[in-house]
């Protein structure tokens, strides 16, 4: 999971979240003893984390995006700007 999460692999990252909630879900409804409901808990906390990373990430990656999108909406508004002045003086 953290090298697709390095990798920004996010099909990837989307089947391993999907297949671990999968797991987590069948850990929440069967009944454990003591020592299997430790493991169950310290691998939900895992999951957890690494699910908060997973959410970093694409956050990032959507400001990232966004930056990305605004800064060409702006170039394009500027060339257009200047065609349309270019355009005015001939």
């Amino acid at each position: 999971m953290l090298q697709s999460l390095a990798e920004a692999d996010l099909e990837r990252l989307s089947r391993l979240d999907l297949r671990c909630r999968e797991l987590f879900s069948g850990l929440a409804s069967a009944p454990l003893n003591e020592k299997d409901a430790a493991l169950a808990e310290a691998g939900l906390r895992a999951f957890l984390e690494f699910h908060q990373e997973l959410r970093n990430a694409c956050e990032s990656q959507r400001d990232a995006m966004a930056g990305e999108l605004k800064a060409l909406r702006a170039a394009r508004q500027g060339a257009k700007n200047y065609q349309d002045t270019e355009d005015l003086g001939h």
